[in-house]
């Protein structure tokens, strides 16, 4: 309102605004409001004002302001038309913690903004049932307006009823109250005084009369003092729980730990329990600090001493404790520090990383060491974000690669994880989860475990077990937010599956309960390595109330191990009257040496070593800055340190170089992340036949060691689920034997699989190969598909079957002609021999003997000159038979004719002419032969594509044209001889052959108009049978057709074979024919 004009502001009495709303009362008239709104529309002149005003109510924003039948003011929630109801659902996957404070949030605002009784009675009606209808329970609905109506006792207003307005005067009606705001300047006592004024101030309150007189409760303010350092440094009056006392004229450093909480969230309620495995990490600190003040030559002229603080596992309160000890004063001012007789070297803890990665932070900004001997999470190797930060405990890293090898070693493929809603459950599963994923293996489910017990939350979790395959079962989570969902899978009896455990819960107590036995039995664990703490067991047994009396959780630890009740001398009397008829009081003779309690087991020191080694780490480094070792000099000016008045980062310095000894010899140190060496030792949960649980040591995991010597377990002493020697299974699909491969399921991992054999020249030698691999060319796979031999070759040779039989059949055939041929030079003066061309007679039984024999070189195995000699044989051969054919056919002719009158046919009556044409057609096929081969020979070839697995080596012809030419060339004289003898069949005289020739030449057409079909539908060594078979056939048959009439004349008709008879004979069949 800065460009309102002083003659508009006597007129607006109240004025609010909230960016471009704006709310003012306004004492005047409607005519005096319009010119008001028409003088800003145009003092601007980029605003436009949109007036909306009334004498009863008005809206600003989501509240209604009205006045009620008495002229007061009153307010309610304005909601408009158009209003949803939008509440977040509380099935949804937000945190519990949202929709808890939407109710919070909205209860709270239905409360302020509404001042009539029954207007908010009606609100928070509908308010509910709209909770109700998002998926809230009513009675958390109730739980929340009870706790609201707590909160805002103190801070609203004093409701005042119609009645009560009625009775009082007008001038002093209404419901507000005076605000009561102080501002003190600060003294000692000051948060004290102010705790007791605000907790006092609601019974002031609760008289209306008083109430309006003192108004609300009172806020504070602090002014500066002169000295303000000294005013907020005030020392308070309270006794330290120190465990030690300070020995006159010496140095005194304290040491802060750190512990968790005794109180574990069950099934939504808290139970009270009293760790007695954390009580034991606090009397390591106590001996530690006790061995090292009585070492003369470690620290001899500093006593250490110690306070301890509860974090109760909150990290709230681990913030607050941290600021307590390096504030030095329990109502703490950041950046004040109050210590000043008793310098702080470092703080010890915390346990939990959760509730290390705040405290780290902010000692982390002062410089301040912190040795955590439990957080383990890897987040706190950055120095970068925790520079002062150390540990005894190794790096979750480690941890988390140990835990994938140990699940890759032992086969286990197939794993669920379940791990905790925090840096360490969630960074440590993710490197395993990620190591796992890299050595082939997967991941079955991944459940979160929350930090706060959800019942739908671990109904959900456990059915995913039941239903799971996964024999194996990661946890990787504190002992806190598992224990509810064990207690639930043991009541259930889910017992068929292997747990691995990490550091944070696998040796907790808790599960030492015969409840979890039979579900814990066979399991395997992570931990720390076993330490040795010489005379600790004995430091233990002598633990007492009297000894240690500022020890303020021994009187809790004693009550519970003995079921008595302790009482000490100044107060024997108050204390008996409490005391209740179930206990007893304890006697001042009891020891510890009289029962069996887990406070005096030292066979696992683990994270109590850890406490240990880090009390000494802090020892050592005083000891190095006190001695002031040359180059370790951390100043500027390389000079030594002030060990009376020292920062937190001189020792800081010492800390990190820190290189000692225990004495059991075991080396500790930190490197450049503040992380000590990692080793852990692998356990196996075992439950003999007695019913005794116990762990037994089977293996190790040194981060240091070499490759391949990280991990060191002897599975034959496990122990796994019935007794079993054997390593459990845990795979989705079962490994794929050799001669198979692994074929990926849909929509499944890669774990998840069928198994495939190989096809056919393919082979997996190995188990589990995703592909199978091809065999060499010259190779072939097995029938299992698992090894590669050398492909068989084939070929048409003499030791198999069919190529002995067609050789034999060659040979044989072969002397049918020869014998033939005997026949013929016995009778070669016989009518019937000299009639038919003796001499190419000859030739031809010549001929087709050699035929037959050329077959053979077609048997055994191809060579390029064998290649080259069986088509150049064929051919050659073949044009020779076939020309004596021809040749005898056309002297049938010309005989016959060149017996007519005048017929100059005679002159080639003889041999001259049939000898020619033998030799012109037979020296054709011979130039065509040696083009064929001098051009493009017939090589050897190994046929690797016509059958699988087999070698086929056979003759690739080199040219087909040229084998075609010699096949056609054939066929040619063929066809002539067999035209010329058709024509010739009908020639008279006995001595006419034509017929004979007639019948042989369609015996070697067909033969051989048969072989090219087949030839070329058939491969390897089934081509060179055919071929065999039609040069037998077509050999045989001209044989059988020309001779085989001759020979029977010859040797079984011998009256036949007369000039007279065959002259006789024919002059009957010339008459007749006339």
């Amino acid at each position: 309102m800065a460009y309102t004009s002083d003659m508009y502001k006597q007129h607006i009495t109240f004025y609010k605004y909230f960016v471009d709303d704006i709310f003012f009362a306004w004492h005047g008239n409607e005519t005096q409001l319009d010119r008001f709104v028409r003088f800003l529309d145009n003092t601007t002149g980029y605003l436009t004002f949109s007036p909306s005003y009334s004498k009863e109510e008005i809206n600003f924003l989501d509240v209604n302001v009205n006045k009620n039948i008495f002229g007061n003011i009153s307010t309610r929630i304005h909601r408009k038309d158009c209003r949803k109801n939008n509440i977040l659902h509380r099935s949804s996957m937000h945190p519990r913690h949202i929709t808890k404070n939407i109710v919070t949030n909205q209860v709270l605002r239905c409360k302020r903004l509404h001042t009539d009784r029954e207007e908010l009675t009606d609100a928070m009606s509908r308010l509910t049932t709209e909770f109700v209808e998002r998926g809230y329970k009513r009675v958390d609905i109730d739980r929340v307006v009870a706790e609201a109506d707590l909160h805002e006792s103190h801070k609203t207003k004093p409701y005042y009823s119609d009645e009560h307005l009625m009775n009082v005067p007008p001038d002093k009606q209404g419901p507000s109250l005076p605000v009561n705001r102080s501002c003190l300047t600060f003294f000692n006592d000051v948060y004290k005084t102010c705790d007791i004024i605000k907790k006092n101030w609601s019974i002031l309150l609760t008289d209306p009369e008083i109430s309006r007189v003192v108004g609300s409760t009172p806020s504070f303010s602090f002014k500066n003092s002169k000295n303000l350092k000294k005013k907020l440094c005030y020392k308070q009056n309270k006794t330290c729980d120190s465990f030690v006392s300070q020995r006159k004229g010496e140095e005194k450093y304290g040491v802060g730990i750190k512990h968790k909480s005794n109180n574990i969230v069950h099934k939504k309620k808290i139970t009270e329990r009293f760790r007695v495995n954390i009580y034991q990490f606090l009397h390591a600190m106590v001996f530690a600090v006790e061995e090292i003040n009585s070492n003369p030559s470690l620290l001899p002229n500093i006593t250490l001493g110690m306070e301890i603080y509860d974090s109760c596992g909150v990290a709230a309160k681990a913030i607050e404790a941290t600021m307590w000890q390096i504030t030095g004063q329990e109502h703490y001012v950041p950046n004040y520090r109050c210590r000043v007789e008793i310098p702080l070297a470092a703080i010890i803890g915390d346990a939990a990383s959760k509730n290390s990665i705040p405290m780290a932070q902010i000692l982390g900004c002062h410089d301040y060491p912190q040795i955590s001997y439990g957080s383990t999470v890897a987040l706190l190797s950055d120095k970068k974000r925790f520079p002062s930060f150390l540990r005894t405990a190794p790096s979750d890293t480690f941890q988390s690669l140990g835990v994938a090898q140990l699940l890759t070693q032992l086969g286990w493929t197939w794993v669920g994880i379940m791990a905790d809603e925090n840096d360490y459950g969630q960074q440590g599963s993710q490197i395993v989860k990620e190591e796992l994923l890299k050595s082939g293996a997967c991941i079955a489910f991944f459940e979160n475990l929350p930090i706060v017990y959800e019942e739908k939350r671990a109904r959900s979790i456990i059915n995913t077990i039941k239903r799971s395959t996964a024999n194996v079962i990661l946890v990787f989570s504190g002992e806190d937010s598992i224990i509810s969902v064990m207690e639930e899978i043991a009541k259930q009896n889910i017992t068929n599956k292997v747990w691995i455990g990490t550091d944070g819960w696998y040796t907790s107590a808790i599960f030492s309960n015969n409840l979890f036995w039979e579900t814990l039995n066979g399991s395997i664990g992570f931990l720390f390595q076993k330490g040795n703490m010489p005379h600790f067991d004995q430091h233990l047994q002598a633990v007492h109330p009297l000894k240690y009396p500022n020890d303020i959780f021994i009187k809790e630890f004693w009550d519970n191990t003995f079921n008595c009740k302790w009482i000490s001398a100044a107060n024997v009397q108050t204390t008996k009257e409490n005391v209740t008829e179930e206990k007893d009081i304890c006697k001042i003779n009891e020891t510890l040496h009289e029962v069996s309690t887990p406070f005096l087991d030292v066979s696992r020191l683990t994270f109590v070593y850890n406490v240990y080694k880090a009390v000494y780490a802090v020892a050592y480094a005083i000891h190095d800055m006190e001695t002031c070792a040359a180059g370790e000099r951390p100043l500027e000016n390389r000079t030594c340190t002030d060990i009376h008045q020292f920062e937190p980062w001189q020792l800081l310095h010492y800390l990190r170089n820190v290189q000692f000894r225990t004495s059991v010899n075991d080396e500790i140190f930190f490197d450049t992340n503040g992380d000590p060496p990692a080793r852990y030792d692998i356990f196996n949960w075992q439950v003999n036949l007695h019913n005794v649980a116990s762990y037994m040591k089977v293996g190790s995991y040194d981060s240091s060691a070499s490759a391949g010597q990280k991990l060191m377990i002897n599975t034959s002493i496990i122990s796994w689920k019935g007794g079993s020697e054997q390593v459990p299974r845990s795979v989705c699909s079962e490994s794929c034997p050799k001669g198979y491969r692994k074929s990926p399921q849909q929509g499944q991992p890669k774990c998840c699989f069928n198994c495939v054999q190989c096809p056919e020249g393919e082979i997996a030698n190995q188990t589990d190969m995703n592909e199978c691999l091809k065999c060499p060319f010259d190779y072939w796979s097995n029938e299992k598909r698992d090894a590669c031999y050398p492909k068989p070759v084939e070929y048409l040779s003499y030791k198999d079957p069919l190529g002995a039989t067609l050789a034999s059949i060659s040979t044989v055939s072969s002397l049918m002609p020869l014998l033939v041929l005997i026949i013929f030079i016995k009778n070669r003066d016989t009518p019937i021999v000299k009639a038919n061309n003796r001499e190419i007679s000859y030739i031809l039984l010549w001929s087709l003997s050699v035929c037959f024999l050329s077959s053979l070189i077609f048997v055994g195995q191809p060579t390029n000159i064998t290649c080259m000699l069986r088509q150049a044989a064929f051919g050659i051969v073949f044009a020779l038979s076939v020309s004596c054919v021809l040749a005898k056919t056309i002297m049938v002719v010309i005989a016959f004719n060149a017996t007519k009158p005048n017929s100059n046919l005679r002159k080639w009556v003889g041999l001259k002419l049939p000898a020619f044409i033998v030799f012109i057609s037979t020296l054709v096929q011979v130039v065509l032969s040696v083009i064929w081969l001098s051009q493009s020979p017939p090589v050897s070839e190994c046929n690797m594509t016509i059958q699988a697995g087999l070698i086929i080596i056979e003759c690739k012809e080199g040219s087909i044209v040229a084998f075609w030419c010699v096949l056609g060339y054939l066929g040619l004289m063929a066809s002539i001889s067999f035209i010329v003898a058709f024509l010739a069949r009908k020639l008279p005289d006995s001595f006419n052959e034509a017929q004979f020739i007639t019948f042989s030449m369609l015996v070697f057409v067909s033969v051989w108009l048969s072989f090219i079909p087949a030839y070329l539908s058939t491969k390897g060594k089934y081509t060179v049978a055919v071929e065999i078979f039609a040069i037998l056939a077509s050999s045989a048959g001209v044989l059988t057709c020309i001779f085989i009439p001759k020979c029977y004349i010859i040797l079984l008709r011998p009256d036949m074979n007369t000039r007279e008879y065959l002259m006789g004979k024919g002059a009957e069949r010339n008459k007749k024919h006339k």
